[in-house]
């Protein structure tokens, strides 16, 4: 089975979808801001966090 991963990452928050390739998502989740600009470290630890609660 085949997964697709979407991620949104902002300046106040990240979400993430994950969803079959034929689009039923399967989660969701948020976490705090993904701003590589002005936090690098912290954007990526959010992105990963969002990811997996995904």
């Amino acid at each position: 089975m085949n997964f697709v991963l979407g991620i949104d990452g902002g300046g106040t928050s990240c979400r993430a979808a994950l969803a079959t390739a034929d689009g039923v998502v399967l989660g969701r989740a948020k976490s705090g801001a993904a701003n590589i600009r002005t936090d690098l470290t912290g954007a990526r630890t959010n992105i990963v966090e969002a990811a997996r609660q995904a």
